[in-house]
Protein backbone atom coordinates (compact mmCIF):
# COMPACT_ATOMS: atom_id res chain seq x y z
CA UNK A 1 0.00 0.00 0.00
CA UNK A 2 2.98 2.24 0.74
CA UNK A 3 4.37 1.91 -2.81
CA UNK A 4 0.85 2.56 -4.11
CA UNK A 5 0.80 6.07 -2.55
CA UNK A 6 3.92 7.07 -3.23
CA UNK A 7 3.64 6.31 -6.85
CA UNK A 8 0.37 8.66 -7.14
CA UNK A 9 2.42 11.96 -6.78
CA UNK A 10 4.75 10.44 -9.42
CA UNK A 11 1.61 9.76 -11.85
CA UNK A 12 0.10 12.71 -11.13
CA UNK A 13 2.99 15.02 -12.42
CA UNK A 14 3.78 12.68 -15.50
CA UNK A 15 0.27 13.30 -16.86
CA UNK A 16 0.72 17.24 -17.39
CA UNK A 17 4.33 16.73 -18.53
CA UNK A 18 2.95 14.52 -21.06
CA UNK A 19 0.66 17.11 -22.31
CA UNK A 20 3.15 19.90 -22.27
CA UNK A 21 5.34 17.89 -24.53
CA UNK A 22 2.93 16.82 -26.90
CA UNK A 23 1.29 20.26 -27.48
CA UNK A 24 5.04 21.57 -27.97
CA UNK A 25 5.32 18.95 -30.44
CA UNK A 26 2.06 19.59 -32.19
CA UNK A 27 2.43 23.42 -32.05
CA UNK A 28 6.05 22.74 -33.72
CA UNK A 29 4.32 20.35 -36.74
CA UNK A 30 1.73 23.19 -37.15
CA UNK A 31 4.16 25.90 -37.67
CA UNK A 32 6.56 23.58 -39.74
CA UNK A 33 3.69 22.86 -41.70
CA UNK A 34 2.62 26.63 -42.33
CA UNK A 35 5.83 27.16 -43.34
CA UNK A 36 6.27 24.89 -45.77
CA UNK A 37 2.79 26.39 -47.77
CA UNK A 38 4.19 29.75 -47.17
CA UNK A 39 7.49 28.56 -48.51
CA UNK A 40 5.62 26.81 -51.54
CA UNK A 41 3.08 30.01 -52.38
CA UNK A 42 6.33 32.21 -52.21
CA UNK A 43 7.82 29.90 -55.03
CA UNK A 44 5.38 30.21 -57.13
CA UNK A 45 4.24 33.70 -56.51
CA UNK A 46 8.16 34.44 -58.05
CA UNK A 47 7.12 31.80 -60.56
CA UNK A 48 4.66 34.04 -61.74
CA UNK A 49 6.74 37.13 -61.47
CA UNK A 50 4.78 37.98 -58.21
CA UNK A 51 7.96 39.35 -56.13
CA UNK A 52 5.99 41.11 -53.63
CA UNK A 53 3.63 38.51 -52.52
CA UNK A 54 6.79 36.53 -53.00
CA UNK A 55 8.84 38.24 -50.75
CA UNK A 56 5.75 38.61 -48.03
CA UNK A 57 5.42 34.14 -48.30
CA UNK A 58 9.10 34.11 -47.51
CA UNK A 59 8.95 36.47 -44.65
CA UNK A 60 6.57 34.77 -43.21
CA UNK A 61 7.82 31.91 -43.28
CA UNK A 62 11.46 32.71 -42.10
CA UNK A 63 9.52 34.35 -39.21
CA UNK A 64 8.11 30.46 -38.54
CA UNK A 65 11.82 29.07 -39.00
CA UNK A 66 14.27 31.97 -37.73
CA UNK A 67 17.02 29.29 -37.86
CA UNK A 68 16.20 27.38 -40.81
CA UNK A 69 18.69 28.74 -43.61
CA UNK A 70 17.20 27.09 -46.51
CA UNK A 71 14.27 29.61 -46.50
CA UNK A 72 16.66 32.65 -47.52
CA UNK A 73 18.38 30.48 -50.18
CA UNK A 74 15.15 29.22 -51.47
CA UNK A 75 13.46 33.28 -51.46
CA UNK A 76 17.06 34.66 -53.32
CA UNK A 77 17.02 31.26 -55.62
CA UNK A 78 13.65 31.67 -56.32
CA UNK A 79 13.42 35.59 -56.80
CA UNK A 80 16.76 35.88 -58.86
CA UNK A 81 14.94 34.41 -61.99
CA UNK A 82 12.38 37.21 -62.22
CA UNK A 83 15.78 39.40 -60.95
CA UNK A 84 17.36 37.63 -64.32
CA UNK A 85 14.97 38.76 -66.78
CA UNK A 86 15.81 42.83 -65.53
CA UNK A 87 13.29 43.73 -63.12
CA UNK A 88 15.27 45.59 -60.36
CA UNK A 89 12.55 45.57 -57.48
CA UNK A 90 13.46 41.58 -58.11
CA UNK A 91 17.07 42.16 -58.39
CA UNK A 92 17.00 44.69 -54.50
CA UNK A 93 14.70 41.65 -53.69
CA UNK A 94 17.19 39.18 -54.49
CA UNK A 95 20.02 40.64 -53.12
CA UNK A 96 18.24 41.09 -49.81
CA UNK A 97 17.69 37.44 -48.98
CA UNK A 98 20.76 35.88 -51.09
CA UNK A 99 22.38 38.73 -48.21
CA UNK A 100 20.58 36.72 -45.47
CA UNK A 101 21.22 33.39 -46.50
CA UNK A 102 25.53 34.13 -47.10
CA UNK A 103 25.33 35.27 -43.79
CA UNK A 104 24.73 32.02 -42.41
CA UNK A 105 26.20 29.98 -45.28
CA UNK A 106 28.75 31.66 -46.73
CA UNK A 107 29.68 28.98 -48.95
CA UNK A 108 26.47 28.51 -50.51
CA UNK A 109 26.42 28.22 -54.29
CA UNK A 110 22.60 29.27 -55.04
CA UNK A 111 22.88 32.30 -52.83
CA UNK A 112 26.20 33.09 -54.26
CA UNK A 113 24.71 32.83 -57.84
CA UNK A 114 21.35 34.57 -56.86
CA UNK A 115 23.60 37.17 -55.46
CA UNK A 116 25.48 38.02 -58.77
CA UNK A 117 22.12 37.62 -60.79
CA UNK A 118 20.69 40.74 -58.70
CA UNK A 119 23.72 42.63 -59.19
CA UNK A 120 24.40 42.30 -62.76
CA UNK A 121 20.18 43.26 -62.92
CA UNK A 122 21.43 46.30 -60.78
CA UNK A 123 23.87 46.98 -63.70
CA UNK A 124 26.82 46.17 -61.28
CA UNK A 125 29.16 43.91 -63.29
CA UNK A 126 32.41 44.88 -61.15
CA UNK A 127 30.40 44.11 -57.50
CA UNK A 128 29.32 40.62 -59.40
CA UNK A 129 33.28 39.21 -60.82
CA UNK A 130 34.42 38.50 -57.86
CA UNK A 131 31.69 36.69 -56.31
CA UNK A 132 31.36 34.56 -59.34
CA UNK A 133 35.17 34.20 -59.74
CA UNK A 134 34.88 32.67 -56.59
CA UNK A 135 32.08 30.49 -57.02
CA UNK A 136 34.26 29.08 -59.96
CA UNK A 137 36.48 28.08 -58.10
CA UNK A 138 34.59 26.66 -55.49
CA UNK A 139 32.92 24.95 -58.14
CA UNK A 140 34.69 24.99 -61.37
CA UNK A 141 32.01 22.38 -63.21
CA UNK A 142 28.63 24.58 -62.57
CA UNK A 143 27.54 25.96 -65.70
CA UNK A 144 25.64 28.74 -63.99
CA UNK A 145 28.26 30.79 -62.93
CA UNK A 146 30.43 30.53 -66.17
CA UNK A 147 26.89 31.85 -68.10
CA UNK A 148 26.69 35.06 -65.33
CA UNK A 149 30.48 35.39 -65.32
CA UNK A 150 30.59 36.28 -68.98
CA UNK A 151 27.61 38.71 -68.57
CA UNK A 152 29.80 40.69 -66.13
CA UNK A 153 32.86 40.24 -68.12
CA UNK A 154 30.86 41.44 -71.29
CA UNK A 155 29.41 44.54 -68.94
CA UNK A 156 32.93 44.95 -68.17
CA UNK A 157 33.97 45.06 -72.11
CA UNK A 158 35.70 42.49 -71.21
CA UNK A 159 34.41 40.36 -74.70
CA UNK A 160 37.72 37.90 -74.87
CA UNK A 161 36.58 36.82 -71.55
CA UNK A 162 32.87 36.72 -71.92
CA UNK A 163 33.50 34.36 -74.96
CA UNK A 164 35.47 32.20 -72.89
CA UNK A 165 33.22 31.63 -70.49
CA UNK A 166 30.41 31.24 -72.66
CA UNK A 167 32.22 28.43 -74.55
CA UNK A 168 33.14 27.13 -71.49
CA UNK A 169 29.41 26.98 -69.45
CA UNK A 170 28.50 25.32 -73.51
CA UNK A 171 31.71 22.49 -72.75
CA UNK A 172 30.14 21.76 -69.29
CA UNK A 173 26.55 21.67 -70.54
CA UNK A 174 26.04 21.01 -74.10
CA UNK A 175 22.59 20.49 -73.53
CA UNK A 176 21.50 23.72 -71.76
CA UNK A 177 21.32 26.17 -74.79
CA UNK A 178 21.47 29.73 -71.91
CA UNK A 179 24.71 30.10 -72.90
CA UNK A 180 24.65 29.71 -76.50
CA UNK A 181 22.18 31.88 -76.64
CA UNK A 182 23.60 34.69 -74.55
CA UNK A 183 26.87 34.39 -76.51
CA UNK A 184 24.32 34.90 -79.31
CA UNK A 185 22.93 37.65 -78.03
CA UNK A 186 26.96 39.53 -77.47
CA UNK A 187 27.89 38.65 -81.09
CA UNK A 188 24.38 40.40 -82.63
CA UNK A 189 25.14 43.06 -80.25
CA UNK A 190 28.61 43.45 -80.89
CA UNK A 191 28.01 43.57 -85.04
CA UNK A 192 25.58 46.23 -84.50
CA UNK A 193 27.99 48.91 -83.20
Amino acid sequence: VAVAAADAPERSLRRPLVLVFASGAALLMLMSTAAEIALQHGVESAAKGNVNAADSDFTYASRLRPFDGDVAMIAAQSIAGVANQGDLNAANVTQKWAKRSLEGTPETYASGLALAVALLAREEPAAALPILNGLITRFPVAPAAYIQRGIANFGMRDVAGARRDLDKAISLDPTDPTAAHVLKAIEQRLAGR
